[in-house]
């Protein structure tokens, strides 16, 4: 599954304690995919991500927890504090966006800026871990 939210936490993970290899990659907006479930838990903030992204981000105060097959999408924000009522990004503020994917155990030899997508995960590679 697929979220987008503007924070990210441990505390998401299922299992938190049984991750080996969590990846965090700097993305662009357009690299979010438009179905992307929202955590985003303010209303302006998934106003002004609508504007930037170009596809609806709907509020959508949920808690996560995270297994190996999802992928976190995250709008970190940088700026003041938005104003109340808010719809566009104020002056000097930006949006970065990352993915983060993870993995249970760690596999040979890893090079993968995806744990989703690693060739040795899905040839069922065992972990040296």
């Amino acid at each position: 599954m697929d979220y987008l939210c503007n924070a990210f936490s441990l505390n998401m993970l299922e299992k938190e304690e049984d991750f080996a290899l969590l990846r965090v990659s700097k993305i662009e907006g357009g690299d979010i995919p438009p179905n992307a479930i929202s955590a985003v838990g303010y209303t302006d903030t998934a106003a002004v991500l609508t504007g930037i992204l170009g596809f609806k981000v709907e509020a959508n105060r949920i808690s996560l927890k995270l297994t190996h097959d999802d992928t976190l999408y995250v709008a970190q924000y940088h700026g003041p504090r938005f104003p109340e009522g808010t719809v566009v990004l104020p002056d000097g503020s930006t949006f970065n966006f990352y993915k983060v994917t993870f993995c249970l155990d760690m596999c040979d030899e890893c090079y993968s800026l995806d744990c989703n997508l690693c060739m040795y995960r899905k040839l069922g590679y065992t972990s040296k871990v």
